[in-house]
């Protein structure tokens, strides 16, 4: 339990490292937060957004756009997830060559230098899960 508390601590350190513009992020994450919340879709226990993964996307969109305001990143979540290919994770950092000898068992999941494989495999799969991928 206390490892999974640093983790969602460090996962949060890490995500703000790599938003442009954190006041916009945040106001923006806190109504994406709300809107899962009364729309019932945000309980990380049974499958749905969870805090974390709420962030890992809302910060990947400030990528995208990294001088926009909160209501056009609000507007742009909506439409970039719809359309989101949920065969390619959601990522904040690209993973290196080096990362593959920490998450050995993973590594042929996601998007690599050479995963042609993988990827050929996730395209025969109609509806993909999710990929949310922590920094």
């Amino acid at each position: 339990e206390s490892r999974r508390t640093l983790d969602v601590i460090r996962v949060c350190v890490l995500v703000l490292e790599d938003v442009p513009n954190v006041p916009q992020f945040q106001l923006c994450l806190r109504v994406i937060k709300h809107w899962a919340m009364r729309r019932h879709v945000y309980s990380a226990e049974v499958g749905y957004l969870s805090g974390v993964t709420c962030a890992i996307m809302t910060a990947r969109l400030c990528q995208l756009f990294p001088n926009a305001s909160a209501s056009f990143l609000l507007s742009r979540f909506f439409r970039v997830f719809d359309r989101w290919d949920w065969r390619h994770p959601v990522l904040l950092r690209r993973f290196s060559k080096a990362s593959a000898e920490w998450f050995p068992p993973l590594w042929g999941q996601f998007e690599t230098d050479d995963g042609a494989e993988a990827r050929a495999k996730d395209s025969q799969d109609p509806q993909p899960a999710p990929k949310i991928l922590t920094p």
